[in-house]
């Protein structure tokens, strides 16, 4: 695989930024860098990364409080960030939003969690959900009919977790969800 490897993102140090700027907040950003080295090693080991280029290009981190000095250079971060997301968009065997995907590719996706002041979907409904998909792509790579249609992996709706609780990351799951139903749409070989 061509591109950033998660070793080089678990050794980049970005720096603080000038005077005057205030940049990211560090414990968000090295949170979400070890989520992105982790999704370029699960993806350098033919596993689904857990984490899309869509969903770096989306990542928003917070200046730090008051009191709380400077933060990362935002420049540095960025062009870190565009790196990442450039060798996730570019992966060969597509893992982008709507393409297809195996059993196989299903049961090693590890989920995220969602942002900070999100809730994201409950685990529980997801996890059981998956493991129909599952059953259902298995089925179809053998040439039987899946017991789960494209719509019905469409018009699924998950709860919340509990109250204080944070589940999976919404974008993740429903980017997951484009792939099973593309996936299922698609005509069998």
């Amino acid at each position: 695989m061509a591109g950033l490897t998660g070793a080089a993102v678990r050794a980049a140090r970005p720096g603080r930024p000038g005077w005057g700027k205030k940049g990211y907040e560090p414990t968000e950003v090295d949170a979400f860098l070890a989520r992105a080295a982790d999704a370029l090693d699960a993806l350098a080991g033919g596993r689904a990364p857990g984490m899309t280029a869509d969903d770096v290009h989306r990542a928003v981190f917070r200046k730090p409080g008051l009191g709380k000095g400077r933060g990362y250079d935002e420049d540095e971060v960025d062009a870190l960030l565009e790196q990442v997301e450039r060798t996730l968009r570019d992966a060969p065997g597509s893992w982008r939003q709507g393409a297809a995907i195996t059993a196989d590719e299903l049961r090693a996706v590890e989920l995220g969690r969602p942002p900070m002041g999100r809730r994201g979907y409950a685990p529980g409904e997801v996890d059981a959900f998956l493991v129909r998909a599952t059953e259902a792509l298995t089925a179809r790579s053998l040439g039987r009919t899946p017991e789960l249609t494209a719509e019905e992996v469409r018009d699924v709706i998950f709860r919340k977790p509990a109250f204080a609780q944070r589940g999976y990351d919404e974008d993740q799951v429903d980017a997951l969800l484009d792939r099973i139903q593309a996936t299922l749409r698609a005509p069998t070989r």
